[in-house]
């Protein structure tokens, strides 16, 4: 009786370690760097994403036709395929990256394209991806079942959009609230352009944004967040040209 105990535990201990050393050589590793310079991931409003923000990293259904589906957020959903997840943190002072790596055992995912998938609450997505070779999941037992993806990689975006070093969520519907535009105050020294304005509910979210020519895509934001009031700028490009632009507006979170 005790002989047959004592083959139960051996056998039961050893289809465990199988089991472990098969989950290992099925599973695959999909690492994500994230460097100085790359784009960080920013809400549609052009502000960093806060820490704890989820992106799954994934695909979509074999025989789902994407370029049919483009802008069913429905559909999209329906046909994802999650590998794995990462939260969103602050690296080195500078928010919005991402960075770590998911390992799971499913070789259903094997030489398939890689997906970000980032969802900001419930009110907007981005979906991206990079047409990049190394954009594939890592074949599940081969010798080097890892791969090494980042932000700067990423040229195909499903949802969203990419603008200069941001990589932007957009509204899942709807149409979004359209900025109030505010009347400021600008004083001009040598050492910096000081803007001011008042008269706002402080829970307002605000953004500056500077353009030296007036075109449409020429606008950049220089800072933004929740109740301010004023900004300095000290940047030596923009004190250079006096004949730059702001603007400052406010829009509904």
């Amino acid at each position: 009786m005790k002989f047959k105990r004592m083959s139960l535990v051996l056998i039961t201990a050893t289809l465990v370690l199988l089991s472990g050393w098969l989950n290992l050589c099925l599973g695959a590793t999909v690492q994500v760097n994230a460097g100085i310079g790359q784009p960080i991931l920013a809400a549609a409003s052009g502000v960093a994403l806060p820490d704890g923000v989820q992106v799954e990293l994934g695909t979509f259904a074999q025989d789902f036709e994407l370029d049919s589906a483009l802008g069913d957020l429905t559909a999209l959903r329906g046909a994802w395929e999650s590998f794995g997840k990462l939260n969103i943190r602050t690296i080195f002072g500078e928010a919005g990256r991402l960075a770590g790596e998911v390992f799971a055992a499913s070789p259903e995912f094997s030489a398939r394209r890689i997906y970000w998938w980032v969802a900001f609450g419930e009110a907007e997505v981005g979906i991206f991806t990079s047409s990049l070779p190394n954009w594939h999941f890592p074949v599940a037992g081969s010798v080097l079942p890892s791969t090494l993806v980042s932000a700067s990689d990423i040229d195909t975006i499903i949802q969203g959009a990419l603008k200069s070093d941001k990589l932007m969520t957009a509204p899942t519907s709807g149409t979004p609230a359209k900025p109030a535009l505010l009347t400021v105050d600008i004083e001009r020294t040598v050492i910096s352009t000081e803007l001011r304005w008042s008269g706002l509910d402080s829970r307002k979210h605000i953004e500056v944004v500077y353009s030296d020519a007036l075109q449409p895509d020429s606008w950049e934001s220089i800072t933004s967040g929740v109740g301010l009031t004023s900004f300095s700028d000290t940047d030596p490009k923009r004190l250079a040209n006096p004949l730059g632009f702001y603007r400052v507006s406010t829009v509904d979170q």
